[in-house]
């Protein structure tokens, strides 16, 4: 068999995929491109290989791009027959792209295209190509994602308004084909709801269509379709990216089973060429939601291949010159999810390769603290932290916390005094933030109000910025304190349950999946959504930035539970890079429970529960 791969210059088929993704957005019949610069892939490129040979062959260079083969100062066409004769020899691929990706295939008994190739862009050095197992046939070249696709019909249709209303029983996402019977004008819209497919005005994905018999709409997220006519015909398929669940979780309460499942199936739909937000809006890649992507990924499929083009897609090139989705707060998240996605997946070779893009990311960010060392929102930067009411006035606990986590995690990755960097910053957070009448951090110091809210203490508990003690102190008088604002994000929410099980609060974050999570699949999500208020009813749940449909009902970082069963209930993680020791500490949430989690080498860890009895050990991912 042949071990022939496409090759690009290494990060720009990530750079070059993130550029068509985030072309895609479509919203009430206008294309709606991200207020982010992003990275384009370089036009001009090399590739080199030496190699020597005793008897002569020939081959083919086949290329997504113009150019030329060199092979020992001789230059040929693309696409022609060459003769490598007996003997050493230097080979060049020269090509240029003024569109999109250069990249190159030969699959020759004599030569083949593969990783021990390198590439320049005509300027830079030498450095190693880019390649994956996922394209290693002519006809599968890299200008093409390799989704995979299944029919899907709906479950039940209904005349309504001269129309026809389409349900295919739950969200879904991919292309479908439209068979009109004449040229006639009419409107088809998607809906993730059933008031949205019907809502002429607010619908957020919808076609106006005439003048064809025959239309592709490309891959969107719904459940429901409306068409207008009833003579039009639609034809609907799934489009998914073939990636194995691995890891599982069950047990003997069937709500927590179907919770579990349901998040499982939101991030399948949101696992596509990067992890995306949501499926309808935005589907973007923002940084604070791959965040957590990451680190539910490394507890279902163990894909480190998306995580991975995640984190090239959202570095993108430096220089840099705003923060990553202009969001401070997402910069200092994609420098400590690459670092964690290296102590999960033990791969220091993406690490050293991302390396300088990391350390340039953090100059940037450097660049930009106040006198005092701190962050503090300069023109073009966004402070998020999360959809709530928080005291923003001046420089904020939780970012300066996630400043501090990232120095660390940098010190791990390039040493350069960050240590230092992170105990100075410490001290002054300390000084600056903590207020010992409250037993909290509070949001901010310039206003003089010391409001607290849970995020920058839940940050403290969760990135060990305080001890055990003082973790209790504060979850005491915090995350216990029911007049403490109430995070209404699965976002946070993630994190504040990620604290809860640090201090031992398992039946907390039992009852809150229970009653958060539970509480959107009793209103009949089939996905899990953006945000949940309980006290919301109808139709409100569906609103959000000032339109009636604009809330995801499908988004990545409602998966939470899939993380959290698994490394409390379960209790695996790990405790050296690549899980060379790791920790297997079931809580005993249930009488009965059985899970497994994927790990490095192609190993499961498996852990069951039988009558409060718990056994564990470890199998082969045999793929």
């Amino acid at each position: 068999m042949s071990n022939a791969k496409w090759i690009w210059h290494y990060g720009e088929f990530e750079i070059y995929h993130n550029m068509k993704v985030h072309s895609r957005r479509r919203d009430y019949e206008a294309e709606y491109p991200p207020f982010w610069q992003l990275a384009t892939v370089y036009p001009r490129i090399n590739f080199l290989k030496q190699f020597s040979n005793e008897e002569p062959f020939t081959f083919k260079v086949h290329a997504t791009a113009s150019g030329s083969v060199v092979l020992d100062n001789r230059r040929y066409p693309l696409g022609s027959d060459i003769v490598a004769h007996p003997g050493a020899h230097l080979i060049k691929i020269e090509l240029l792209n003024a569109q999109g990706l250069s990249s190159a295939y030969i699959d020759s008994d004599g030569l083949v295209t593969d990783e021990s190739w390198v590439s320049n862009n005509a300027v830079d050095d030498n450095t190693p190509v880019g390649c994956t197992p996922a394209f290693t046939t002519l006809k599968h070249n890299p200008t093409e994602f390799p989704f995979e696709y299944r029919d899907i019909s709906p479950v039940s249709s209904e005349d309504i308004d001269s129309g026809i209303l389409y349900d295919f029983g739950k969200e879904t996402f991919g292309p479908v084909k439209v068979s009109a019977p004449s040229d006639e004008k009419f409107v088809i819209r998607f809906g993730e709801s059933h008031n949205e497919a019907l809502d002429p005005v607010e619908a957020v994905i919808r076609y106006t269509l005439e003048g064809k018999k025959e239309y592709e709409i490309p891959a969107v997220a719904f459940r429901y379709i409306f068409v207008s006519s009833p003579s039009v015909k639609i034809n609907a398929k799934y489009e998914y990216l073939p990636v194995k669940r691995v890891g599982s979780f069950s047990c003997d309460d069937e709500r927590i089973n179907k919770i579990w499942d349901v998040c499982a199936y939101t991030f399948e739909l949101n696992t596509r060429e990067f992890y995306f937000d949501g499926i309808k809006r935005d589907r973007w890649v923002w940084g604070g939601d791959a965040y957590q992507s990451y680190m539910i990924d490394s507890y279902l499929y163990g894909d480190n291949e998306t995580t991975k083009r995640t984190l090239l897609s959202l570095l993108g090139k430096p220089p840099y010159h705003q923060h990553i989705n202009t969001i401070v707060d997402y910069s200092l998240l994609t420098i400590i999810g690459a670092y964690e996605y290296y102590f999960r997946s033990g791969d220091r070779e993406f690490l050293e390769k991302i390396k300088s893009r990391l350390m340039e990311l953090m100059d940037f960010t450097v660049s930009r603290l106040d006198d005092d060392g701190f962050i503090c929102e300069r023109k073009g930067d966004w402070i998020f932290i999360d959809w709530s009411d928080m005291d923003k006035s001046g420089p904020i606990c939780a970012e300066q916390i996630l400043l501090w986590q990232a120095y660390k995690c940098m010190n791990e990755i390039c040493g350069c005094g960050y240590e230092n960097r992170a105990a100075e910053l410490q001290n002054k957070i300390w000084d600056k933030f903590w207020d010992a009448e409250k037993h909290a951090f509070i949001d901010c110091a310039s206003s003089g109000s010391r409001h607290v809210t849970r995020h920058a203490n839940i940050f403290a508990i969760l990135f060990d910025f305080v001890d055990e003690e003082k973790a209790e102190e504060i979850a005491k008088h915090v995350l216990d304190n029911p007049e403490i604002t109430k995070i209404t994000t699965p976002y946070f929410e993630l994190y504040e349950l990620m604290a809860m099980g640090k201090t031992g609060r398992y039946d907390y974050i039992l009852d809150l999946i229970n009653s958060y999570w539970g509480g959107m699949i009793d209103l009949g999500a089939t996905t899990i959504w953006e945000e949940f208020d309980p006290n919301m009813s109808g139709e409100e749940h569906y609103a959000m930035y000032g339109s009636a449909y604009s809330k995801s009902l499908c988004h990545a970082w409602g998966s939470g539970p899939v993380y959290l069963l698994a490394r409390y209930c379960l209790g695996v993680y790990p405790t050296a890079p690549g899980y060379e020791t790791y920790e297997i500490k079931p809580q005993k949430l249930f009488e009965n429970f059985k899970g497994s989690v994927p790990i490095p080498g192609n190993r499961i860890i498996n852990v069951e529960c039988v009558d409060g009895e718990i056994t564990s050990y470890i199998s082969s991912d045999i793929h």
